[in-house]
């Protein structure tokens, strides 16, 4: 599963507040990820990136 594929959709160039937590969800790869986060964290732990 690619990050774009999640609840949070695709977020490549978009800015993003709060909290993402897609932590041990099967992810293969962060392609769709916010590059900028602010406010929050980025959990992607225990994935197969």
């Amino acid at each position: 599963m690619k990050f774009k594929d999640t609840k949070y959709g695709d977020l490549t160039y978009k800015i993003f507040v709060g909290h993402i937590y897609v932590s041990g969800i099967g992810l293969t790869s962060i392609e769709g990820s916010p590059k900028i986060i602010i406010n929050g964290s980025f959990d992607c732990s225990y994935n197969q990136l």
